[in-house]
């Protein structure tokens, strides 16, 4: 009787080590695919929570198709419970595919030979003591149409955490009716990937828009529009963002007329802008105040 419970309990410590061996995937060292941070990380506080913010650059060097299943973020200090995981098509609201269509376009999360996805992270935590000094990420891959249903595992470099001196901005107006505006992870300012002087940056990561409502804060303006002096906002004074230096001031550029499709001057890398004030904030970090009409967002800038 003793001799076959033991020989029971060594087959389920058999079955139970085969499991394991199944569950627990590996990352691969090997496996053809490019995980970049170009920007690492900065925390910041808003809303009583503090913010990571940046992107991972996922590039194939497969001559087939990947298709990406989940996305991981966890703390470079051996722990074994992600900060952050994503799976199937909550994948696909985090990704960007640069210079795809077709295939891409019908399923983001398809990866053809040599091409590249953008996953936009934004991970929040509740306070400073919570931020890691380093992340690392996994990504978990399918081949399809393989005879095999594994997933093929990657693990990217640590990538370590900017710390600031805790610099406190505050909002570029004073007054009633200020309202921020675009500044979410899903925002055109915070995906608004753009090549310049062979990289991929994205300058307006933390962009936000000010804009002004009247008295019974349902409108931006008064009128019909057709005056950039209907808009609640025009003529308004501004105010520096924190104790600064005004390095750039531009205010040669003149007015587009908002009732017409016409533009005052054409936009380019210079005038994109339009007229604004560029402060110093030390450190290598600047605010830009601009004003942006709807005829340069329509543009792409």
């Amino acid at each position: 009787m003793n001799s076959r419970i033991y020989l029971r309990s060594a087959i389920i410590a058999v079955a139970l080590l085969s499991v394991n061996a199944v569950t627990a995937q590996q990352p691969s060292t090997n496996f053809p695919v490019v995980i970049q941070v170009p920007v690492p990380p900065t925390p910041f506080k808003a809303n009583g929570k503090v913010h990571l913010v940046y992107e991972l650059h996922v590039t194939s060097f497969r001559a087939g198709e990947l298709l990406l299943e989940k996305v991981e973020a966890y703390r470079d200090d051996g722990s074994s419970a992600p900060l952050a995981s994503y799976k199937d098509a909550e994948i696909n609201g985090l990704l960007s595919r640069p210079g795809t269509g077709g295939a891409a376009a019908a399923n983001p999360r398809l990866i053809g030979a040599g091409q590249r996805a953008v996953v936009y992270l934004w991970l929040t935590m509740d306070s400073p003591a919570a931020v890691p000094a380093a992340l690392k990420h996994r990504l978990y891959f399918k081949i399809p149409n393989s005879t095999s249903n594994d997933d093929r595992v990657v693990e990217g470099p640590p990538v370590g955490v900017h710390r600031n001196d805790n610099l406190v901005i505050g909002p570029p107006v004073h007054g009633q009716g200020w309202v921020a505006r675009f500044n979410s992870s899903t925002s055109f300012h915070r995906r608004g990937l753009m090549v310049v002087n062979g990289q991929a940056v994205i300058s307006q990561r933390f962009a936000t828009d000010w804009g002004k409502y009247g008295e019974n804060w349902q409108y931006l303006r008064s009128g019909d529009g057709s005056k950039n002096s209907d808009f609640y906002c025009y003529g308004e004074q501004l105010i520096a963002v924190a104790d600064a230096t005004v390095v750039e001031v531009k205010n040669d550029i003149p007015e587009n007329d908002p009732s017409s499709n016409s533009l005052a001057i054409p936009i380019s890398f210079e005038t994109a802008a339009g007229n604004h004030v560029v402060l110093d904030l030390g450190g290598q970090r600047f605010a830009l105040r601009t004003y942006a009409d709807r005829k340069r967002k329509s543009k792409g800038w």
